[in-house]
């Protein structure tokens, strides 16, 4: 027997959300076509923020993979830092100078542009904590 339930036109709330090249959900909800405008609004509200948490979340996701790559990297380049300044060292040691080991021109160039390096990812770590922080936050908020 056909089910005699007479259907009901409704308004159909899509959002399409790319979270990154390879991820995108579409939200959808339906409201009564004769909804009261702010009963219209405040689905569409509900559907947005469920997208931008999880918006949230991937973000957070890739930022610790961001920050795991670059506390690595940080370890490397200190590493190669100290085996510059270790290799020039030694080169001077070896050729026989005397007088007190002082980096000069192109070396103290050098040693100098990778300490601004180092510099510079240890700003970027810190910053990517902070984003993290911040989203971890918001990631609480709504537990």
């Amino acid at each position: 027997m056909p089910d005699k339930t007479p259907v009901v036109p409704a308004l159909a709330i899509s959002l399409e959300a790319k979270f990154n090249q390879s991820r995108s959900v579409v939200f959808q909800t339906h409201i009564p076509l004769d909804a009261d405008p702010k009963e219209i609004y405040k689905q569409f509200s509900k559907v947005c923020e469920i997208a931008d948490r999880r918006e949230e979340f991937y973000l957070l996701k890739g930022l610790r993979i961001t920050l795991e790559r670059d506390e690595a990297q940080l370890k490397n380049d200190v590493e190669k830092v100290g085996r510059l300044e270790d290799a020039y060292r030694n080169e001077w040691a070896n050729s026989g100078r005397k007088g007190t080991y002082e980096l000069k021109g192109q070396q103290r160039t050098n040693v100098d542009n990778q300490r601004g390096s180092l510099v510079a990812l240890k700003e970027h770590i810190v910053k990517i904590k902070s984003e993290m922080a911040e989203l971890e936050k918001l990631q609480k908020a709504y537990e």
